[in-house]
């Protein structure tokens, strides 16, 4: 069954209203991508080489310093994103502010 959106006076909502109510929580959700996307790399260059300290137990490896090659090759990403930052926030701003 369809879920009637009401307003706070009992009225249904017109559907650009509900629209624009996600299309603003759409953009704020791809403004934090460009956040997002180095937070979760830095996170993996920490597993990886925590996993190559620990024994290599829990990612499967193909020789002995898999891990650690692993760990230097998403460092490079990182590294990469941290000098690009400016440039993927703007693209972000510009992708929001073409479709807001």
């Amino acid at each position: 069954m369809a879920e009637k959106r009401l307003r706070g006076n009992g009225q249904r909502q017109r559907p650009a209203v509900v629209a624009l109510a996600f299309g603003e929580r759409f953009a704020e959700g791809v403004r934090r991508e460009a956040f997002h996307t180095r937070y979760i790399t830095f996170e993996q260059v920490l597993r990886f080489l925590m996993d190559y300290i620990d024994g290599d137990t829990y990612y499967k490896i193909k020789y002995p310093e898999h891990n650690l090659v692993r760990t230097h090759a998403q460092y490079k990403l990182l590294r990469s994103m941290e000098e690009q930052y400016g440039t993927m926030c703007e693209i972000v701003r510009e992708t929001v502010a073409k479709y807001s």
